[in-house]
């Protein structure tokens, strides 16, 4: 891990592991029989339970056994009971107060972090890579124009974790904010050693980002420190789709815009709100979804869809980017329609370090 930029900044939420000491783990099922079921299997498996208040369990954990206790947990309830029981541990023992309703999570977090450890290590140590993409001009496609930074993980044995299964493990493991946090910086870190000087395109979750003035700092403080112009790097909403709180993720864009940087919105015409999204967030850059650029040139309706977009954004005055380009006459099509930038398998597969074009 660099010693220059550290991952977690002070005063962030710490990367949460699981506590090998000993203590109690308390939790509070949902309803009556939910806790009777967990009390009468949990006592047969030889695990000393207690009740310190009504509706909450206490279940005594000796050295290194939470692990061992949440994997017993987690067959005794159906996902909604794992999801409505609230839990905590309490290293040494002693009651909940009030004070604990700090650290209590999900069960269902609990016993995904106990069942998916492997994903702390992953943020923890680091066990990363960016992958970078080629977006070139439309018109000159032998100019890069900046790379898209793309993580790709690496389990202890070395095999590769795709991204998809990152970021679905880190939700159900209440993980989404450190592991995104860690591939932005990770994606700053490592364009500045290899030298990249294209802009850089750096995706990030809404969703992970709880206080954008507190939650970006090790961004923002990255860049500082690097010494990189901020008007090289372009943040990527990713997942719009899934966006319903447009005031809190136009929050997300200002802080980002009041540090110098660009913002790119993907996939639009992928969902319903996308082009509300355009108005609300007003981009420097869209990225047209790649299943309106696929084919293109064999579909008259796609292709309307696609000439309306690429004419609302130059009138819009932001800069448009085909995604997901994979044939010659695909390149010539958007062309033709004047977008302004392209990236795809036509030009290259994601690579590191950034890989030569391949067909211009």
């Amino acid at each position: 891990m660099s010693q220059e930029v550290p991952t977690i900044c002070p005063g962030s939420p710490e990367l949460p592991g699981l506590s090998d000491k000993a203590g109690v783990f308390y939790l509070a099922p949902p309803l009556r029989h939910t806790r009777d079921r967990v009390y009468v299997r949990l006592s047969e498996q030889g695990w000393s339970v207690t009740f310190p208040h009504d509706g909450v369990m206490g279940v005594a954990v000796g050295a290194a056994q939470l692990r061992p206790l949440l994997r017993a947990l987690e067959p005794l309830m159906s996902e909604p009971e794992l999801a409505a029981a609230a839990a905590v541990f309490l290293e040494g023992g002693g009651v909940p107060d009030i004070g604990t309703l700090l650290d209590a999570r999900p069960l269902a977090v609990w016993t995904a972090r106990a069942e998916h450890d492997w994903l702390l290590r992953v943020i923890e140590r680091e066990q990363v890579q960016i992958h970078y993409q080629p977006i070139v001009q439309a018109q000159a496609s032998e100019q890069v124009y900046g790379y898209e930074c793309l993580l790709r993980g690496y389990a202890d044995d070395g095999t590769q974790i795709p991204p998809g299964r990152l970021f679905r493990t880190a939700e159900v493991a209440d993980l989404e904010f450190h592991l995104d946090r860690m591939a932005r910086v990770a994606a700053i870190r490592e364009s500045h050693r290899l030298g990249v000087r294209a802009n850089l395109f750096i995706n990030f979750r809404p969703t992970a980002i709880y206080d954008p003035e507190f939650c970006l700092r090790t961004t923002v403080g990255a860049v500082e420190k690097l010494g990189i112009d901020p008007e090289q790097v372009v943040f990527e909403v990713v997942e719009s789709e899934a966006i319903s709180d447009h005031a809190h993720l136009r929050h997300i864009v200002d802080e980002y815009r009041q540090g110098g940087f660009r913002i790119a919105l993907d996939d639009l015409g992928a969902g319903y709100g996308s082009l509300n999204l355009l108005k609300d967030l007003e981009p420097d850059f869209i990225k047209l979804d790649r299943d309106l650029v696929r084919n293109v040139h064999n579909n008259p309706a796609q292709g309307t869809i696609v000439e309306a977009i690429l004419s609302m954004a130059r009138n819009l005055g932001v800069t448009s980017i085909g995604e997901g380009v994979e044939e010659a006459e695909e390149v010539q099509w958007l062309r033709e329609a004047g977008a302004d930038l392209l990236q795809g398998f036509y030009f290259a597969r994601p690579a590191h370090p950034p890989p030569a074009l391949e067909c211009r």
